[in-house]
């Protein structure tokens, strides 16, 4: 009896010993695996240099998160991996969410990195030889009759936006213009232009200033001065899919800190002490093009999204034909969540 008392008291201490030790084990291993974050970047823009600021200087990891960077050709491509499952967080205009939550994609914004739609217009010099010195942008769109207009590729921001801009003057963007997508390169938009290959660009900074510095274009129609508010409006966000936020939410609360971090670093450094990043990331761009670039961010005192401003940024879309619907109030509640 004595011993059958004692094998029994060693099997329940040994049952006991398994129910604390292993699932510690196992939690260990889910929560490593929650506080690792698959990040899909739509390519080296500056609209992300808080992203990378972060990512160089350690912010994530001393957030409590692992952070791999996936680094697609633009920001369509980078939505197509959240939405797909290869990527947990996506880096894209805030107008992706809206519309791939229109086609049913279950995601969700919870950060936002810069403020300020920032998309410009450049002609080239040959091309403005037929203009008054400052066009308007009107007279802009007459010389642009029949000519080669380069953006980063279909769908993205630039491309939706200057679609709009032609439709709105009675104009079919597929017969009016030829559109073409380059490679994100402003020596080749430069050489592109001198040898007429295009006819004008529309992108941001700091290829505009590129662009405008070696005298083969000229600006002819910027967002942030000719659409208001889009100088006030969320731009760049990041997003996750439902079940993501579900499961992942601590690390992406995380994830903000970093990027508030960042934010806060950039806008002590300035521009001389950003220097050394800008030059790793972009190292073909003149000191003048990166400045400009620079100077024209707009970082957020808070990644955190609120209400109001979604619903404002939403309206903007859905005026300038980057979101092709209205965003109705339930709709904009399932599109974003607030993480402080």
């Amino acid at each position: 009896m004595r011993l059958l008392r004692l094998i029994r008291i060693l099997c329940l201490a040994l049952t006991i010993f398994t129910s604390v030790t292993m699932p510690a084990s196992a939690l260990s291993t889910v929560a490593n695996k929650n506080f690792s974050l698959r990040v899909a970047v739509g390519g080296v823009s500056m609209l992300f240099l808080n992203y990378f600021w972060a990512l160089d200087n350690g912010y994530f990891q001393d957030a409590g998160i692992n952070v791999t960077s996936i680094m697609a050709k633009n920001g369509p491509m980078a939505s197509q991996a959240v939405a797909s499952g290869d990527a947990d967080v996506g880096i894209d205009s805030v107008a992706r969410v809206f519309t791939l939550r229109a086609k049913d994609t279950d995601v969700v914004a919870f950060a936002v990195l810069n403020v300020g739609v920032e998309q410009r217009l450049v002609l080239s010099t040959e091309l403005l030889k037929s203009l008054p010195p400052n066009p308007s942008f009107d007279e802009a769109v007459k010389a642009m009759r029949g000519k080669t207009i380069a953006t980063s590729g279909p769908g993205t921001t630039q491309d939706l936006l200057l679609r709009h801009l032609l439709r709105s003057r009675g104009l079919n963007p597929d017969q009016y213009l030829h559109l073409v997508s380059v490679a994100v390169s402003p020596a080749l938009y430069i050489e592109n232009m001198r040898n007429h290959a295009i006819d004008g660009l529309m992108t941001g900074e700091p290829i505009i200033s590129e662009v405008v510095k070696s005298g083969a274009g000229k600006v002819v129609f910027n967002a942030l001065r000719d659409l208001p508010p889009a100088d006030r409006l969320p731009y760049m966000v990041a997003f996750a899919s439902g079940p993501v936020v579900a499961t992942k939410k601590e690390a992406l609360v995380a994830f903000n800190r970093a990027i508030d971090r960042a934010n806060a670093a950039l806008k002590a450094a300035g521009y001389e002490g950003s220097k050394s990043i800008l030059k790793k990331y972009w190292p073909t761009f003149s000191e003048e093009g990166l400045r400009a670039g620079f100077e024209q961010m707009n970082w957020p005192l808070s990644a955190s999204l609120d209400k109001a401003t979604m619903q404002m940024t939403a309206d903007w879309q859905v005026k300038n034909g980057i979101v092709d619907r209205r965003v109705s109030p339930v709709e904009l509640d399932k599109s974003f969540v607030e993480i402080q």
